[in-house]
């Protein structure tokens, strides 16, 4: 991932993501750029844009309209508040048969787990931990028992995760798609690389605006005002990977820990930044 970084002081604020979501653009030889902003589950704004060649645009609405249904119906199964839900039944604990998505939802849920030490945790309440997860090909286990899970620090990166890649196999190689504060980009917008703005929570982008280009990579977000209450000495982190999941995964770890050692997990997994106590931006190499 390339990046722009235009700051004038170390004093911003935590951090979130925003971005311009232009209508219908037309282009030349018949390429155009579309968008859709809706949410998921009632719950999660979702923001896409995708650029490519269509006869009739409503074939793209049409795509836009089973993405999302299907994004739908794979939060649903992960919606740890629903006891019908997939989540809700591995939560009370032993072996459970999973569909493909739940089951990439917490293979990547154990990974994060796994490199934080269990930093990153999507047990709420009750007994056991993140450690009790095992995945299998088709089913998960939790050795624990009555717990319930919540998995919101992973789940906007694992929706962008999906429904980038739902669009991207079916056939449409250039979209960039955000959820909540976590972006995953595909290909390229309209013959330039797709280019995102992160900027601290005063909205000020002229003084403290990061901008980012999207290569092939989920661009995930954390700070102190979506997670108010929750002991940290960081202002906010960013976390770049290849998969939007870990990403979010790991910059929520990375700020749990705090500014030492959360840096020190993103320097290890990911490249990205953390904003400390006092406003100082602590970037890993190469970012």
């Amino acid at each position: 991932m390339k990046s722009r970084i235009r700051i004038t002081t170390a004093a911003a604020l935590a951090l979130f993501a925003a971005t311009a979501l232009p209508s219908h653009a037309p282009a030349q030889s018949g390429v155009r750029q579309y968008s859709r902003q809706t949410s998921i589950g009632g719950r999660l704004p979702v923001s896409v844009i995708l650029v490519g060649y269509t006869k009739d645009a409503s074939d793209i609405e049409k795509l836009f309209d089973i993405v999302l249904a299907r994004a739908n119906g794979i939060y649903a199964k992960l919606d740890g508040s629903n006891p019908s839900s997939e989540t809700a039944r591995i939560a009370a604990g032993g072996e459970v048969a999973t569909s493909p998505e739940v089951t990439a939802a917490f293979d990547a849920i154990r990974k994060v787990c796994e490199w934080t030490k269990g930093a990153f945790d999507v047990v709420s309440e009750g007994s056991g931990s993140c450690r009790d997860i095992r995945v299998g090909k088709s089913s998960v286990t939790f050795k624990g028992s009555g717990a319930r899970f919540d998995l919101s620090p992973i789940m906007n990166g694992f929706m962008a995760e999906m429904i980038s890649k739902l669009i991207y196999t079916a056939g449409m190689k250039h979209v960039i798609v955000k959820v909540g504060y976590v972006f995953r980009g595909y290909g390229q917008g309209m013959g330039v690389p797709w280019k995102v703005q992160i900027q601290d929570d005063a909205g000020t982008f002229a003084r403290h605006a990061l901008n980012l280009t999207v290569i092939n990579t989920g661009i995930a977000t954390v700070s102190a005002s979506q997670y108010r209450g929750t002991a940290s000495g960081c202002r906010g982190v960013v976390a770049v990977m290849n998969d939007a999941a870990l990403a979010e995964g790991v910059a929520y770890a990375a700020f749990r820990l705090g500014p030492g050692d959360g840096f020190k997990l993103l320097s290890k997994v990911a490249k990205g930044l953390v904003v400390d106590g006092n406003g100082k931006f602590m970037r890993t190499p190469g970012f």
